[in-house]
């Protein structure tokens, strides 16, 4: 279900063709990728992963970007989970992927609270995540 890399390019190429913006989830998770701190790196997946799905739910109406920017915003784990997610988008994200990311956010606010002493490998996770969404948001199109 995931785009595959040249899935990726094709509609980043697309987008700067048409001159519009790449969304902001993925310029972060590019970065993120050269951070060589793995707490900071860790950190900016987490937030590449939060940003992605706020980006796509965002994308699916103005009232949901209102609600998006203008309230406390819920956990990822609420955002993805199939009361929420797949009423709006029309599918689900799958259970491994969200307790995956689950965990990868208590490790995020872990590492940002404290010292943390481990840190596990979330880009994977993000990655697919940001598949996803992106797959299935009408807002990724930029043909």
């Amino acid at each position: 279900m995931s785009l595959s890399d040249e899935d990726n390019l094709k509609r980043l190429g697309s987008c700067i063709i048409h001159n519009q913006n790449i969304p902001l989830s993925l310029l972060i998770l590019q970065h993120s990728k050269s951070i060589i701190d793995l707490r900071i790196r860790y950190v900016s997946l987490a937030m590449a992963a939060e940003i992605g799905v706020k980006e796509a739910f965002s994308s699916q109406s103005t009232e949901l970007r209102l609600l998006i920017e203008n309230l406390p915003s819920p956990s990822i784990v609420k955002l993805t989970s199939d009361k929420v997610f797949n009423p709006i988008f029309g599918w689900k994200i799958p259970k491994e992927l969200r307790a995956a990311l689950g965990k990868g956010m208590e490790c995020r606010n872990k590492l940002i609270h404290t010292n943390g002493d481990s840190i596990p490998e979330l880009s994977n996770q993000v990655q697919h995540l940001l598949n996803f969404t992106y797959k299935w948001s009408r807002w990724w199109s930029c043909e």
